[in-house]
């Protein structure tokens, strides 16, 4: 299967490995500000175990078919800067979450666009997921501009939709589906 979603001059978008922990957990830990704002994992006692127990499970999950994470590397600097999942795949339904994040120090150069894209297309096209859902809080218009800027289709506010730090609250839906990449 395809491991390698992405290449251009900058950075590659690539399959997570387990020899990323450190790079990854780095590039959390530089953006934990902004991250912690919209992901509950993200708080302060966030540590490298807990990016190495993730990257071990991203492994088997890959394996398993639920989930497929991917990171953006810089080609120069070997930073990681940026990372997209596709998640919470339901295979009766044939549809799965896309969510991305980009690391704080590069936010605003396109990024974050770019991998989303590029996993929407992995999910339709590869995969032959029927549909991609993006999940944006309601206040966090940096994911909902990279969801609009990439073609993703608004498609309702939906209430109580997400939790954070078990407090429902509201976001946006946006869907893909194969005809969209057309």
């Amino acid at each position: 299967m395809q491991t390698t979603l992405l290449s251009n001059d900058d950075f590659e978008l690539r399959r997570l490995r387990a020899s990323d922990a450190a790079a990854l957990f780095n590039a959390i830990d530089a953006s934990r500000p902004e991250i912690s704002q919209w992901q509950s994992w993200c708080g302060p006692d966030y540590q490298l175990e807990h990016t190495a127990q993730y990257v071990s499970a991203s492994e088997v999950n890959w394996d398993a078919g639920t989930e497929y994470a991917f990171v953006a590397q810089c080609k120069q600097s070997r930073q990681i800067l940026a990372m997209v999942t596709i998640n919470h795949i339901r295979r009766d339904h044939q549809f799965g979450n896309l969510g991305y994040w980009t690391r704080s120090s590069h936010a605003g150069r396109g990024i974050a666009s770019q991998i989303a894209l590029a996993a929407a297309r992995f999910a339709l096209q590869v995969l032959g997921l029927v549909r991609v859902e993006i999940i944006a809080e309601v206040k966090h218009q940096a994911s909902q501009q990279v969801a609009r800027n990439i073609g993703a289709v608004e498609e309702c506010i939906a209430r109580n939709r997400l939790l954070y730090r078990g407090e429902p609250r509201d976001a946006l839906l946006f869907s893909f589906i194969a005809s969209d990449l057309m």
